[in-house]
């Protein structure tokens, strides 16, 4: 029962992440500044700086899916700060040091942020006349 459980979980992951990286290549997240911007990411093994686009590794599908978490949140109102808790799924990246081959993980961007962003419509430009 728990592998099938397992099997069907990891089936419906890697539908989103195809999705993910359809939307991607299609251009729908180039104008997000979070994902086309440069990064830089330390091994925590040796220090080294590993520069990574978060875009690119959506676009060419180096990226996982991880478990959905509830996480409590702090919205901030009239300085009157809310709680409230909310379901994130992380987007996890995976990269291997160039000086001392440790795998070191990073998860910056969730799920939910990226669907967010693909639903988002475009700004409008201005149009001088």
């Amino acid at each position: 029962m728990k592998d099938k459980i397992g099997s069907k979980k990891r089936i419906s992951q890697q539908k989103l992440k195809i999705e993910i990286m359809k939307k991607a290549r299609r251009g729908i997240f180039d104008s997000n500044p979070l994902l086309a911007a440069l990064h830089h990411i330390t091994c925590k093994a040796c220090g080294h700086v590993y520069e990574m686009v978060y875009l690119r590794h959506l676009k060419s599908g180096k990226f996982e899916i991880g478990e959905t978490q509830m996480v409590e949140m702090i919205y901030t109102q009239f300085t009157i700060p809310e709680h409230a808790t909310e379901k994130v799924t992380p987007i996890i990246f995976k990269f291997k040091c160039d000086k001392c081959r440790t795998e070191t993980i990073c998860s910056p961007i969730s799920l939910e942020y990226l669907m967010y962003t693909a639903k988002k419509p475009p700004k409008l430009e201005i149009m001088y006349v």
